[in-house]
């Protein structure tokens, strides 16, 4: 039976920045949140939980947030949860709903659970939230779910904000999950405003590569959003993360509104693998992104212009349509349709509503093609 588990107005923090009534720099020892979202790959999110708990640094506690999976993923949660020893993680899920009611002590993993798809940053900000009320932490990390972290990676991330105080977010050594040799992103990337075209810093490395983590800071413009470690003072400086995106360039806008207050870190001690793009189909390499991936790439990549850098929009337009139309004359139409999609403005529907039309289409299309 579901417990509800409710956000409390006097702990919030609003995506506008107000203060919630909690204060980070009251907060004696370290301590983390961290905030996993899940939509409809529970094995993977239960790979990435099972990692956490080999940490060496048990300051910290998760909470994994269902993005209105409509699947198996909360039974198959709540089934692990069983076979934990007790205290480790919470038998029974939490719905997300407007007013405040606790009912039990969080354990080291907890779950929420939305009715609907809010998309990524609707999920995190559940988490965040809760982490938030709870007031004891004093750091959160948000980590995509196709992701398994060092037993070390936690440690060297507190160690390097206690070092940087006035590091607002940062990030860690990104592998291939994959491709263990191979550098997915030294914490971040660089972001040309005028083209909208991001590149992860070190993408392509050797593991074994040494590099300087100072240039790679003073590069970075952002933070992946597959591994962002956020300090509390931030959030509740900055606010939560926007989330009209729905999925793609969070991570750009917080940076954004964060500007001038606070640094961007990287901690080349921390090391995450990632298998990129397992719930959605996203890639940073080229040609390997899903039809979900490509339509929100551009629905977020034409938002985010028009809010941070409005006289960018013609020249980026432009670039992200030539794109898609070299997509089209290589031999994939489906694709630059797609995108044409968010490029034209051609879907009125609510995001969510796209997801699962676009999902139906696909489920016929393959059972036609399974029927050929």
């Amino acid at each position: 039976m579901m417990d509800k588990l409710l956000l409390d107005p006097s702990r919030q923090v609003s995506r506008q920045g107000k203060p919630s009534s909690g204060d980070a720099d009251g907060i004696d020892t370290a301590f983390c949140c961290v905030v996993i979202v899940n939509w409809r790959r529970p094995e993977l999110t239960l790979s990435c939980v099972e990692s956490l708990l080999r940490s060496t640094c048990t300051d910290f506690r998760v909470i994994v947030c269902d993005n209105g999976s409509g699947d198996d993923s909360v039974s198959r949660f709540l089934q692990w949860a069983q076979q934990q020893p007790l205290g480790v993680a919470a038998r029974s899920a939490s719905l997300a709903a407007p007013t405040p009611v606790d009912t039990e002590p969080p354990a080291r993993v907890n779950w929420i659970v939305s009715a609907r798809n809010l998309g990524f940053a609707g999920g995190a900000n559940l988490g965040l939230a809760w982490g938030l009320r709870q007031g004891r932490s004093s750091h959160f990390w948000l980590l995509n779910n196709d992701s398994i972290v060092d037993a070390g990676a936690l440690g060297a991330l507190l160690l390097h904000m206690r070092q940087r105080p006035r590091v607002g977010i940062c990030g860690a050594r990104i592998v291939y999950l994959g491709d263990s040799q191979r550098i997915q992103a030294y914490g971040g990337a660089q972001f040309n405003r005028w083209t909208g075209r991001g590149r992860h810093l070190g993408h392509g490395a050797d593991v074994k590569l040494a590099h300087d983590s100072a240039q790679v800071e003073r590069r970075m413009s952002y933070v992946s959003g597959a591994s962002m470690f956020v300090s509390r003072r931030f959030i509740e400086t900055v606010g939560l993360l926007e989330e009209s995106y729905f999925l793609f360039f969070e991570e750009l806008d917080w940076v954004g509104r964060a500007a001038g207050r606070f640094d961007l870190g990287y901690a080349p001690d921390a090391t995450v693998w990632h298998h990129e793009g397992a719930t959605i189909g996203s890639s940073s390499e080229p040609g390997r992104s899903s039809e979900l991936s490509d339509f929100f790439m551009c629905r977020s990549l034409l938002r985010f212009t028009r809010r941070c850098h409005p006289v960018a929009l013609p020249s980026v337009w432009l670039v992200a349509f030539l794109r898609s139309l070299h997509l089209g004359l290589s031999g994939r139409p489906r694709r630059m349709l797609t995108q044409w999609q968010a490029l034209f403005g051609l879907v009125r529907c609510a995001p969510e509503e796209w997801v699962s039309r676009h999902l139906a289409a696909a489920s016929l299309s393959d059972a036609n093609d399974g029927r050929r």
